[in-house]
């Protein structure tokens, strides 16, 4: 079983099989301030890395005001021959309006990317893979959690199903600053429009509400895909959402 990496501000999660102690995979760790140099770097690893888990900060993050740097975790399994081990290819999209993330998600798509599943900041990564299958991209953005709840459940009716959480944006329209915008994206299998999941959105401001609530959905086959931390206004007390999912019988 490959481990499994998800990069937080300074943690490394990795797991194997239990009683495995032989080496099994080869890690590479991509680190730089800047999203072109990011995108560079990526292009040059092939031979069988592939980028793994999610990003430092949830996502890939551009150094600014929060400080941190684009970083990429890759993995390939040792076994595979030099001359048969698969090319990936990455693409990286930085925008903060869904109409532009819509449209160039859907030019990427249809040139063979995907994107990978994850709570991204306004910077996106996607992935070219050899068993992609065409895919049709839909972004859903609003300020409330009952609009976006509403607007997953009529997209998941046409195919569709959760595939990224975009890091909240400030709502330009709020002169004080605090309102922000959810925005999901979700994914189709080109031409499929027939319910294949159904999504769950819980909003609490108690971390423990949220683990009691998740442990009892997740009970019920539901698997935790997204998260999010939501401000609100500056006077209110900031906001946990989870989003969960599950396959339909």
């Amino acid at each position: 079983m490959p481990p499994v990496l998800n990069v937080g501000e300074s943690t490394v999660l990795m797991q194997r099989t239990k009683g495995t102690t032989a080496r099994t995979h080869e890690q590479l760790l991509l680190a730089t301030d800047l999203r072109q140099t990011m995108e560079n770097e990526l292009l040059k690893v092939a031979k069988g890395f592939r980028v793994m888990g999610q990003m430092i900060g949830s996502g890939l993050t551009e150094r600014g005001t929060n400080g941190k740097q684009f970083v990429a975790v890759l993995e390939r399994p040792l076994e595979a021959r030099e001359a048969t081990r698969p090319e990936y290819q990455y693409l990286l999209l930085s925008t903060i309006r869904a109409s532009t993330i819509q449209r160039e998600l859907q030019e990427a798509a249809d040139r063979g990317y995907r994107l990978l599943p994850g709570d991204w900041q306004p910077t996106l990564l996607l992935e070219k893979a050899p068993e992609i299958a065409p895919t049709e991209y839909l972004v859903l953005s609003a300020t409330k959690i009952g609009t976006i709840q509403q607007e997953m459940n009529e997209a998941s009716a046409h195919g569709y199903h959760f595939v990224s959480l975009l890091r909240a944006d400030r709502d330009p329209r709020d002169i004080f600053g605090g309102t922000q915008r959810l925005t999901a994206v979700m994914e189709r299998r080109k031409g499929m429009d027939t319910r294949t999941h159904e999504q769950l959105l819980l909003a609490t401001f108690s971390t423990k509400t949220m683990e009691r609530e998740l442990i009892a959905e997740l009970r019920k086959g539901f698997r935790l895909v997204g998260r999010a931390l939501t401000l609100g206004n500056w006077w209110e007390t900031p906001q946990w959402m989870a989003i969960i999912e599950r396959r339909v019988q």
